[in-house]
């Protein structure tokens, strides 16, 4: 029986459908291993941002003044944040406090020490002395920290990182203290922006200059 025209287009048209559908199937793929790249490159990102913000953190609480080299900064700051710093340091090691007689937390100059090389690395020399409430005995080598104990002016978060060589720059938004208590950002626009300068290699980076960022109206 001699093929039909209609016949011959039934034969063309199958294997077209397949190739068709062979190169939809290719193309959703492709979409779905980009959106896949895409999410995890979103999240490693999100991971680095909240191990930046917790770097930052016990000097970005104290919402310090700006400044250009870490030997130009208030030096009242800079040894706040190296306290705070050893304080969360020993709480989340779980290691118990030590307490004087007013009850008062004792901090050991040692571990102070040791977070200000770890924030601001070991060229800068820090002058123990005492501030704001917190008293620092010269003869028992150790900070006293008051039952109050410290302030947080504003809850970091960092936004944007920009890395050339071995210097970073850290967008840091800046929110008030209730954001801590439930409110997120999209409830309640940042209070101001910060630019934080952090210098050497991937995980030995200190914290050398923190300058005004863009004005959050």
């Amino acid at each position: 029986m001699p093929e039909t025209v209609s016949t011959k287009k039934r034969r063309i048209a199958i294997p077209l459908g397949y190739t068709v559908i062979f190169f939809a199937l290719i193309g959703l793929a492709a979409a779905v291993y980009m959106a896949a790249g895409l999410g995890a490159k979103l999240l490693d990102k999100s991971a680095l941002y909240e191990e930046y913000t917790h770097f930052i953190e016990p000097l970005a609480n104290l919402d310090p003044m700006p400044f250009e080299d870490i030997t130009t900064a208030d030096p009242d700051t800079i040894i706040e944040a190296c306290v705070m710093a050893a304080f969360e340091a020993k709480k989340a090691a779980e290691d118990e406090f030590e307490e004087d007689e007013m009850g008062r937390t004792i901090l050991p100059q040692t571990d102070v020490e040791q977070q200000c090389r770890r924030l601001f690395g070991t060229d800068f020399e820090l002058e123990h002395r005492g501030f704001r409430g917190f008293e620092y005995s010269e003869d028992q080598k150790c900070y006293h920290m008051p039952p109050s104990g410290y302030m947080r002016i504003f809850i970091p978060k960092v936004v944007r990182s920009e890395h050339r060589e071995d210097v970073t720059t850290l967008y840091v938004d800046y929110y008030s203290n209730e954001w801590l208590v439930g409110n997120s950002e999209n409830q309640q626009a940042a209070a101001k922006q910060m630019e934080y300068t952090l210098r050497g290699k991937k995980g030995k980076e200190v914290i050398s200059a923190v300058k005004l960022g863009e004005v959050t109206e």
